[in-house]
């Protein structure tokens, strides 16, 4: 299993980087872990 740790500081640059490191068809998304504050957009990624 591994970690993708995925921040931006506008909802457009989230979403960008979201779709782009899910578009990988090679990786297995295990779970997702959002957090949104005043500052930034945060995800942390387990896959396979």
């Amino acid at each position: 299993m591994k970690a993708k740790t995925i921040i931006a500081y506008s909802e457009t640059g989230f979403d960008k980087k979201m779709n782009e490191f899910l578009s990988d068809p090679s990786i297995e998304v295990m779970e997702i872990q959002y957090s949104a504050t005043i500052l930034a957009f945060t995800a942390l990624i387990l896959y396979k």
